[in-house]
């Protein structure tokens, strides 16, 4: 044979290992192509599953999260959120765990449009897992505040609450630092672009950064239980607080005339010991009396300051710290605090744990009804009285008469209502919270501590009723602040007949208008619940030191509080001059309005600001039933509503105009205002 027959003879094996070996290439890679393939649907089936169960428990962890007792959800729904989260890291493991060798080729499919940002499937499982974590770590923590006690656990809701966020108050810190510590990547991961192939990650991602950029005020919230709680309830030394019960029918700054007081000591989170009376039994007859805030003088005719009238400031620390004050001056001793809560609040509560019976009452209190057993059982022992001379500035003696059975029915039940908050049940706890949460926005609830730490918390959680005007990060964002703050002066029962209507218009040519009506329907109410609204009132004449009888009259000391250094303050709609009173934080203008029953009153305040604000906030009251709020800017010819509705708490509202809505054309804000009236600068 010749040499081509040899050269045949070893090409062929050669050959056939070369295409052999070509085959078994093509097979493996055939196969690492299905392997890959089939692990990337597993991936993405287990992480769909996962966003399925934390779709459904987002809502339930977002509350707790937030630390928002209006939020806080109930144990089934704790339970159940568990139970999906778990689910939810179950399904995000057994995706981790059929990455196997993919992170090391993922950055390949990266170059491939539809699949770009395939490399950060590691990093998105990460993250997933960080969070699920954090979130069981919390429903878990949380979730033996919403369960019953165990027979024979005693323990006060102070006490349960103190087991969760302060003895076992880890947990929580763990999880809050773990939401934290995942912040950064999330934020990164949201600002990179998503092939269609992961069209889902920017969605989920940008809801996960806006919910962790919560964090920093949660851990802050979380932190002022963790140090003040024990201060504020006693678990360091039993503290005493004075508790003002208040009546808006008859309304002051802080949300009602003080007719009941209360003197309560908590000692490691139980009540030991309680006495209310009429705010009248802690008065005593002093050698030397304080002298009255001048417009309780001149609108009221007081001719000393009393325990009765110590609510005169909006700001609530400041007539907490009067309140102290004149306890002091009157019983010798000084509380801890000061806690005032008002007829409006204790209705909420009264639908908590409604029904409830009480000796005191003839009936059964429930929701429908205990407004109109209270005040009818406050009619025991009335005295009528008239137009009668007085002392200069010592107020009407008949009015002094008449009202000195006032409070002598709320104490049985703020006795009964905190007895059953310190023993609510599961079921009654977020009931009890969204009732307390919803108080403070209203500002039906407010509280202040002497201790600096518990006051933090007070603080920290919108329970301190301030009006200190804004912060010099507020002033420098371009945030202005203002408010409008009613007072009773005419003794009259009418704030349940009350409607307030609040405009703050912006206008083109710089003035601002603070428009504001009352309606006094007292004589519209059912006598039958209301009989006090149309019995009642008085409007005392300092020219003549009488005090004129009208009966249902809304005779409303009205202080709006306005941003320093406004200029050209123009006031109508008052009795008389109105009033100015410069200051650092604020400018309070008003006067005295007086409203007969059926009738309305109308009060503008227009002034110019240097530049138009980013931002307003209006600051809300206590005690005001029937609220409305608008903020308006007039903009191109036309007005523009920024916000309007039900004013139930604290507004604030950008001023910018470009996703507002469009109502009508109106006229400039200065003519809108009318004939302008000179200040009176006391």
């Amino acid at each position: 044979m010749g040499r081509g027959s040899d050269r045949r003879l070893w090409r062929r094996p050669v050959l056939l290992a070369v295409l052999g070996v070509a085959f078994l290439g093509l097979l493996g890679a055939g196969w690492f192509a299905y392997d890959a393939a089939s692990r990337a649907r597993d991936i993405r089936s287990e992480v769909f599953a996962a966003k399925a169960e934390l779709d459904s428990a987002q809502s339930i962890v977002q509350a707790l999260a937030s630390l928002d007792a209006g939020q806080i959800p109930s144990e089934e729904e704790i339970e159940s959120a568990l139970l999906q989260v778990r689910a939810a890291k179950a399904h995000l493991l057994r995706a981790d765990a059929r990455l196997g060798y993919l992170p090391a080729v993922l950055p390949v499919a990266d170059l491939l449009p539809p699949a770009d940002g395939a490399s950060e499937v590691p990093s998105l499982l990460d993250v997933g897992l960080a969070v699920t974590d954090s979130a069981d770590r919390l429903l878990t923590a949380v979730l033996p505040l919403l369960q019953d006690s165990a027979p024979g656990d005693e323990r006060s809701l102070a006490e349960r609450v103190r087991a969760v966020f302060v003895q076992d108050g880890d947990a929580l810190d763990a999880a809050f630092a773990q939401l934290e510590a995942t912040r950064p990547e999330v934020e990164r991961l949201n600002e990179r672009s998503w092939g269609e192939w992961l069209d889902a990650a920017p969605a989920a991602l940008d809801l996960l950064a806006r919910s962790l950029s919560e964090v920093p005020r949660a851990q802050e919230a979380f932190g002022a239980i963790r140090t003040g709680l024990d201060p504020l309830f006693g678990f360091d030394r039993p503290k005493t607080y004075l508790v003002a019960g208040l009546n808006e029918s008859e309304l002051r700054p802080t949300g009602g005339f003080m007719g009941t007081v209360g003197i309560v000591t908590v000692d490691r989170g139980h009540i030991t010991t309680s006495e209310f009376e009429r705010v009248y039994a802690f008065e005593r007859e002093l050698e030397e009396y304080p002298a009255p805030p001048e417009d309780l003088a001149r609108f009221m005719g007081a001719g000393y300051f009393q325990l009765r009238d110590a609510n005169w400031w909006p700001d609530f620390p400041t007539s907490a710290e009067a309140t102290l004050d004149l306890f002091e001056a009157n019983q010798g001793v000084r509380p801890d605090g000061v806690i005032a809560i008002n007829t409006l609040l204790t209705g909420r509560l009264v639908e908590v744990f409604a029904p409830l019976d009480l000796p005191e009452y003839d009936e059964t209190l429930t929701a429908a009804n205990w407004r109109g057993v209270m005040e009818n059982t406050l009619l025991e022992g009335r005295e009528e009285f008239g137009q009668v001379p007085v002392e200069v500035g010592a107020g009407p003696e008949g009015v002094a008469a008449e009202i000195s059975a006032e409070g002598s029915y709320l104490h049985p039940l703020m006795e009964e209502l905190i007895a059953r908050s310190q023993s609510a049940s599961a079921d009654q706890l977020p009931l009890l919270l969204a009732a307390l949460s919803e108080g403070s926005s209203a500002r039906d609830i407010q509280a202040y501590s002497t201790d600096a730490t518990a006051q933090a918390m007070l603080d920290q959680f919108g329970v301190s009723g301030r009006l200190e005007g804004l912060d010099d990060d507020e002033r420098a964002a371009g945030v202005q602040q203002i408010a409008v703050v009613d007072s009773n002066v005419s003794w009259s029962k009418v704030g349940p007949g009350i409607h307030r209507d609040t405009t703050v218009l912006f206008g083109e040519d710089g003035y601002v208008d603070v428009l504001v009506r009352w309606d006094n329907r007292a004589d519209l109410l059912d006598p039958a619940v209301y009989p006090r609204a149309n019995a009642l009132g008085a409007i005392f004449d300092r020219t003549r030191l009488t005090s004129e009888r009208i009966d249902g009259v809304y005779g409303n000391y009205v202080r709006v509080y306005l941003p320093p250094g406004v200029t050209d303050l123009r006031i109508e709609g008052v009795s008389g001059l109105p009033r100015v009173l410069p200051g650092e934080d604020f400018m309070v203008a008003g006067g005295l309005m007086v409203i007969p029953p059926g009738m309305s009153g109308l009060l503008t305040v227009s002034f110019r600001l240097p530049e138009v604000p980013r931002a307003v906030e209006v600051w809300k009251q206590g005690g005001q039933e029937h609220d409305t709020l608008r903020v308006l800017r007039n903009a191109e010819g036309r007005q523009h509503v920024l916000w309007e509705g039900a004013f139930t708490g604290d507004v604030t509202v950008a001023t910018e105009v470009l996703d507002a809505t469009v109502t009508s054309e109106r006229e400039p804000a200065a003519q809108s205002v009318g004939s302008t009236a000179q200040p009176q600068i006391p």
